[in-house]
C-alpha cells in the first residue's frame, strides 16, 4: 500500500496529489525549490510526502528511521534532508522527486500564482499565533480569488494582495 503523510498545518486549495509522479519512489514537497524536481539540492519538506509501495521504499523508510540515531534531537525532516543523497545512492537507489513550490507551496518560498497553487503549508514559521495570522491573509486572498469570474481567473497570473506577514516575507 502506498503511504501519504501530511502535517496538520497545510491548507488544501486544489488537489495536490496530481503533482505526485509514478516515476519517483518518494515525492516530497519543498521548503526551497530550485527549478529541477530531481535536484537533490532542493530542500525537502516532509510535511507532505508520498512513498510508492515498493520493497525499496520499505528499506528506505527503515534506513531513515535508523538514521535518526545519527542525529539525536533532530526533527525527522532534518534527518531526511541529511540522508537524501544516501537514499538515492548505492543499494537503496531511491528516486526522490521534489514538488515545485509554485504548486505545493509554503511560507518558506510562497508560490505567487493563485492559478497554480494547490496547497499552502505554514512552514518556516514559529508559533501558532504567527501561523494563524498569515494563514488568515492567505485564506482571505484565496476567497477573493475564488469570488472572481472564471474568465478573470484565467486571464493571467493572479497573486497575493497582502504584503509580508509574521512568517511570509
Amino acid at each position: 500500500m502506498h503511504r501519504f503523510a501530511q502535517d496538520v498545518d497545510l491548507a488544501w486549495f486544489r488537489n495536490p496529489l496530481v503533482h505526485i509522479t509514478a516515476a519517483a519512489d518518494i515525492t516530497t514537497s519543498s521548503d526551497f525549490y530550485f527549478g529541477d524536481p530531481d535536484d537533490l539540492g532542493n530542500f525537502p519538506n516532509t510535511g507532505f510526502i508520498y512513498f510508492k509501495a515498493t520493497a525499496r521504499n520499505v528499506r528506505a523508510m527503515a534506513y531513515w528511521h535508523a538514521a535518526r540515531r545519527r542525529f539525536p534531537g533532530e526533527h525527522d525532516q532534518f534527518v531526511f534532508n541529511a540522508i537524501k543523497r544516501e537514499l538515492a545512492a548505492g543499494d537503496l537507489g531511491v528516486r526522490i522527486r521534489f514538488i515545485d513550490t509554485a504548486a505545493v507551496s509554503g511560507f518558506c518560498q510562497l508560490g505567487r500564482d493563485l492559478n497554480r497553487i494547490a496547497t499552502v503549508h505554514m512552514t518556516c514559521c514559529i508559533g501558532l499565533e504567527n501561523k494563524l495570522h498569515d494563514l488568515k491573509n492567505v485564506i482571505r486572498d484565496w476567497k477573493s480569488y475564488m469570488a472572481r469570474p472564471r474568465w478573470e481567473q484565467q486571464m493571467g497570473k493572479i497573486g497575493w494582495t497582502f504584503q509580508g506577514g509574521k512568517c511570509i516575507h
